[in-house]
This record gives C-alpha cells, structure tokens and sequence, in this order.
C-alpha cells in the first residue's frame, strides 16, 4: 500500500507539472504520509491497506486507460479552435451585472 500510493503521488505529482511548485511544503507532506501510515495502519487490520492498495490500482488503471483512449493533441486543438469562435451572446443577467458595476463604479466617482 506504501509504495502504490508514493509512486500514484509521484506520477500525480508529474502530471500537475508547475502547480506542486507553488506549495513545496505540500509535496514534502504527500510522501511522508504514506510512510507515516505505514506504521499506523501496520496495527489495524490488513483490509484497510488492502483497500488502499486496490485504490490506488483502480486508480492507475483509470489513468492508463484514459491516457490511451483520449488524444489530448486532438482536445487541445479543439479548445484553441473554441476560443476563435466568436464570443456567445451574453444572458439578461449578465447584462444586468454588468449593468449594476457600472452603476456603483460611477457612484464611486
């Protein structure tokens, strides 16, 4: 159970990319905990590491799964094609935001 759920926090770790770089302290936190439950979950019953492990398989199974299946060239060039289309037309409540900020902004002045 230790070693699955360290090595699903490093490949999670390494798909995040950037966003593990903004809270080291946070990272330092997800491997050790695994090693800290080591010890604690070495008292209790085997189930509760069985169920960890099995998790954290299902887990990794879902990831390659995934990463097999979706072409994530073909989504990225979809989204970039969905930011040229021109804006959406905006609702009657966000015309009326819009129309309150404006309100209070040349209130405040």
């Amino acid at each position: 159970m230790t070693i699955s759920t360290i090595m699903y926090t490093k490949v999670n770790n390494d798909m995040m990319g950037s966003s593990s770089q903004q809270l080291p302290g946070m990272k330092t936190m997800m491997y050790l905990m695994p090693i800290l439950f080591l010890g604690i979950f070495n008292n209790y019953a085997a189930g509760l590491s069985y169920y960890y492990f099995l998790a954290n398989m299902i887990t990794f199974g879902q990831m390659w799964l995934i990463r097999k299946t979706i072409n994530e060239d073909k989504i990225h060039a979809q989204i970039q094609a969905n930011k040229l289309k021109a804006p959406k037309k905006k609702s009657g409540f966000q015309k009326r935001l819009e129309e309150m900020a404006k309100l209070q902004e040349a209130k405040k002045k």
